[in-house]
């Protein structure tokens, strides 16, 4: 992380534009990386969480749309500061995606944030098991996307209601 420094990530925050997809892509994807770090997760959470929660719901990218969602999940599961409206996103796109790359990143987030109770009563409200299910039956040959399914339904089986 010796190259970067906070100014190239505002740099980077500034420069994200849905107008050019590709560089977004590109930015998003850094940012996400950078991450990693949890002084640079700080720091990105707090000058960009308003831009990149507009930018998640106005987009229709997948890349541009995990990338968001990756970086709100280290700082979610950093943090514990669950925003409902972002899990309801990631379900949305769960639902509605068939892409398996990015349902694999999508869900691999969703494991992490299931950890949260608040998490498995939205997937409550929002019926999501069966999905779920079908979807773990379906990908018999990628061990990642099924691994984490079996570890999101494991952690809401101690849910009496999920468990039904």
């Amino acid at each position: 992380m010796q190259m970067m420094n906070r100014d190239l990530i505002i740099t980077l925050i500034n420069l994200i534009d849905l107008k050019n997809l590709e560089l977004t892509r590109v930015i998003c994807e850094s940012l996400y990386y950078f991450s990693f770090d949890l002084n640079f997760l700080q720091f990105i959470y707090e000058n960009s969480f308003k831009k990149l929660k507009d930018i998640l719901e106005k987009t229709n990218d997948p890349s541009i749309f995990c990338s968001i969602i990756n970086i709100l999940t280290e700082f979610i599961r950093n943090n514990e500061n669950l925003s409902n409206d972002l899990i309801l996103n990631m379900i949305k796109f769960f639902k509605n995606s068939s892409d398996l790359f990015y349902l694999s990143r999508i869900i691999k987030s969703l494991n992490e944030l299931i950890k949260i109770s608040q998490t498995i009563e939205l997937f409550k409200q929002e019926n999501i098991f069966s999905d779920l299910i079908l979807l773990l039956e379906n990908q018999i040959n990628n061990s990642d996307i099924q691994l984490n399914i079996l570890s999101i339904l494991q952690q809401s089986g101690k849910d009496k209601e999920a468990a039904k």
